[in-house]
């Protein structure tokens, strides 16, 4: 029988992320079993449609992690939308 590993982040630091030893960008979106890469600049150019990929992707997450440098760059608007 084929047994699926789930994924583990094996580190990151502020150019890159570690997921099972392979080094990725630093953006991406991470299921159990799946790594997607996120075309995303930095948390000050974000907008909604940013997160627009998260309507469409199955299963639908959890949670949703966006690591910034200096977390006031976020943009609130944006926590607003996705939290309504």
């Amino acid at each position: 029988m084929y047994r699926i590993s789930i994924l583990t982040i094996t580190g990151y630091d502020e150019n890159s992320i570690e997921i099972d030893n392979m080094v990725y960008p630093p953006s991406v979106i991470l299921f159990p079993t799946q790594v997607l890469l996120w075309e995303i600049v930095g948390a000050d150019t974000l907008t909604i449609d940013d997160f627009i990929i998260l309507k469409y992707v199955k299963p639908k997450p959890t949670y949703v992690v966006v690591g910034v440098l200096k977390p006031e760059k976020f943009p609130s608007a944006i926590l607003e939308q996705l939290n309504a």
